[in-house]
């Protein structure tokens, strides 16, 4: 007796892993499973494996929505719409509304798509992903961290200030935020383990869920 293989119009298969991770980030944003705090101002942001995993699994649509949650919820949390406020967040909410809503979700937009092209032309000669993989998902990672740090430098930091001068760290005396300070801790503390994160625990989650996909197709 053949068996015959199980197959699924590729339209619901994606509509569902979609809407899968896309529930798994909205709970991981408003839960400490998104956002593993190191003080009140550093945040590991694990939700960034559902953005990497959407953008390698299923395309740049599905990395633009993961994106989007992300970038959206970290927005509601600055504006204390969430379970666990953000020093940093609450900071830029109060200073401007409008660059906060900008610097949590533009960036957040970018690191979900751009991964999904890095894993398509890459494994274009790495069929099996070997190279692929790991890369587009720690692109996901190094992604948001520049593009959130320079969004900060845009529209909030303040690269004349000295904090040395006032003996501050995040913001002087004067309430100046101050982006050399925040970017040498953050590149220390938090950059390291979301790159970390994304690539391992990314990369074992993209791949199974890749050859499955194969499979159902």
């Amino acid at each position: 007796m053949s068996k015959r293989k199980t197959t699924v119009n590729p339209k619901t298969q994606q509509m569902a892993l979609t809407a899968i991770l896309a529930t798994i980030a909205i709970v991981m944003a408003f839960t400490p499973i998104g956002y593993f705090g190191i003080t009140g101002l550093f945040e590991i942001a694990l939700i960034l494996l559902p953005v990497a995993i959407g953008a390698v699994v299923l395309d740049w649509k599905a990395g633009l929505i993961m994106g989007a949650i992300f970038g959206i919820t970290s927005f509601m949390i600055a504006a204390g719409i969430g379970m666990h406020p953000n020093a940093l967040g609450t900071f830029m909410f109060q200073q401007n509304a409008f660059f906060t809503a900008i610097v949590c979700i533009v960036p957040r937009l970018i690191c979900g798509v751009v991964p999904a092209f890095i894993y398509k032309l890459i494994s274009k000669k790495d069929k099996k992903g070997f190279i692929a993989i790991p890369t587009a998902c720690v692109s996901t990672a190094v992604l948001n961290t520049v593009l959130f740090l320079g969004a900060i430098w845009i529209f909030f930091g303040n690269p004349i200030q000295s904090e040395a001068a006032y003996g501050g760290f995040i913001v002087d005396k004067y309430g100046n935020f101050n982006f050399f300070t925040y970017f040498i801790a953050f590149a220390a503390l938090n950059a390291p383990i979301e790159i970390a994160a994304c690539g391992v625990l990314g990369t074992a989650i993209a791949k199974p869920l890749l050859i499955l996909k194969e499979k159902m197709s």
